[in-house]
């Protein structure tokens, strides 16, 4: 019976060494492009978004995570199902909490990440800046006013149109 319990027991730490070591990327390389939104005077969120590219040594595993951090807060990155090494974060924050210089976003894998969620500190595997430029100050409105009024404006002429006939 010792026997047979032992022998489970090696066998399921060796199933789980070898899914970590399918699932982990050795040397592990992030390169990315960020964009952002600029009109801050007609919306009331900055949208950032992150294409990123992994490169690891053997490849990308299938199933692999990246997350990105921003301001204290972890965002998870989405895989292409056309090219596992490609992802897309995405960070949407109101425009007024948004720096007005440069961001910076850290890129972490699942280790990485475990590591932020507990509060400790992390190495991440890159870190991406972005230069946030708000060239149009425009006429102060935003853009969610004007479509709300523009409805409104619509629903009454319809009204009024419909009790006439």
């Amino acid at each position: 019976m010792m026997r047979l319990l032992f022998l489970l027991l090696a066998l399921a730490l060796a199933l789980s060494q070898l899914v970590t070591a399918e699932s982990s990327c050795s040397g592990a390389e992030v390169k990315g492009k960020v964009m952002s939104t600029f009109d801050a005077a007609t919306s009331q969120y900055t949208t950032v978004v992150a294409d990123l590219e992994l490169k690891c040594k053997g490849g990308v595993p299938d199933g692999f995570a990246l997350y990105a951090e921003h301001n204290g807060k972890l965002y998870s990155a989405a895989q292409s199902k056309e090219d596992s090494s490609k992802f897309q974060v995405s960070v949407s924050e109101e425009t007024a909490k948004m720096p007005s210089s440069s961001l910076s976003l850290r890129i972490f894998d699942e280790e990485g990440y475990q590591q932020m969620r507990k509060g400790a500190t992390a190495n991440p595997l890159s870190t991406l800046t972005h230069s946030v430029r708000y060239p149009y100050s425009g006429f102060g409105i935003n853009s969610e006013l004007i479509v709300i009024t523009l409805g409104a404006i619509g629903v009454y002429l319809a009204h009024g149109i419909r009790s006439r006939m």
